[in-house]
């Protein structure tokens, strides 16, 4: 019992330079800084007209895509994650999540090449813009868009669930004994950190790329 003790305040006292605790805390970070920036752009990206590379939708039409996503969370976390973590293990769902996010991503912008585009005059679109920050703009959405769209946010949020998961599930396992509540609070508080830059860093950059001349550029360069 006496050695066993000893070992744990070893373990305790050089914690924090503990190679696998390091990098699953750091990967915990990057996804949490990942998921807030996309969460940042994505309504920017939506609300966007669809002459400058967006798709002009209301933030509440925005809101109802990510609803949709995170409505499919809940089963999908009850019913099927289980199963795939007993089969596949947390490692497997990770990779496979992390990419697939990272696809989806560089993905989004280019929705906006299914949205119709009606050429305007400098009024017309200077109306338009003030006029969809609350107008509704899904009933100009065509068909193949609103399946394309449905099954982005259904595949992101389903991802998102798979990555984070099992990125907390590794931060537990390279905890030692009696310290998970301080390895934790560690991961929590760089996430955190993580979600404060996030939404300032990728709103900043979503400005600087307005001014690139090509408007597929425009909304691609920040996802």
């Amino acid at each position: 019992q006496a050695a066993e003790e000893e070992v744990a305040a070893a373990q305790a006292k050089g914690w924090f330079r503990n190679k696998d605790i390091q990098i699953a805390v750091w990967l915990y970070t990057m996804i949490a800084l990942f998921y807030v920036a996309l969460e940042e752009l994505f309504p920017l990206f939506g609300s966007a007209s669809v002459d400058r590379g967006g798709l002009s939708l209301a933030s509440k039409d925005v809101g109802i895509f990510m609803s949709i996503g995170g409505g499919f969370t809940l089963p999908y976390t009850i019913f099927c994650f289980p199963k795939l973590i007993e089969r596949k293990g947390s490692i497997w769902l990770l990779k496979i999540g992390a990419v697939t996010s990272m696809l989806l991503s560089v993905a989004t912008p280019f929705m906006g090449l299914l949205a119709d585009k009606h050429p305007l005059d400098d009024a017309t679109e200077l109306a338009n813009e003030h006029k969809s920050l609350d107008q509704s703009g899904l009933k100009d959405m065509s068909a193949l868009l609103w399946v394309v769209m449905i099954v982005h946010t259904i595949a992101l949020h389903v991802n998102a669930t798979n990555c984070f998961a099992s990125t907390i599930m590794l931060v537990n396992k390279s905890a030692p004994p009696g310290l998970f509540g301080t390895v934790n609070s560690y991961g929590q508080t760089l996430a955190s950190l993580s979600r404060v830059v996030g939404p300032a860093a990728v709103g900043y950059l979503w400005t600087l790329c307005g001014r690139i001349p090509d408007t597929l550029m425009q909304v691609s360069v920040p996802f």
